[in-house]
């Protein structure tokens, strides 16, 4: 998907940490559910991410509201959702 970056010292997320210090993301796990059958479909998919300043602490991102998702790379979108009741 082309996020190599985004595991390295060289990414930009000193938005998330209140020093501004950055850090970078050290662990992402990702499950995804798929139904298909004659009735329709349905799909899910759960995602936690380990962010690490660069001090070395961890932090624990927490979605305490409802938010919409895409993962996708250039035009190709390979999955969407939403998180309505976090």
């Amino acid at each position: 998907l082309g996020i190599r970056e985004l595991f390295t010292d060289k990414s930009d997320l000193s938005g998330l940490f209140a020093d501004k210090s950055g850090g970078k993301v050290s662990q992402v796990s990702h499950k995804a559910f798929l139904e298909v059958n004659e009735e329709g479909a349905e799909a899910a998919g759960a995602t936690s991410v380990a962010v690490t300043n660069r001090a070395g602490f961890s932090t624990f991102l927490m979605a305490d509201h409802p938010f919409a998702f895409v993962i996708r790379d250039a035009n190709t979108i390979y999955f969407q959702g939403r998180v309505v009741s976090p």
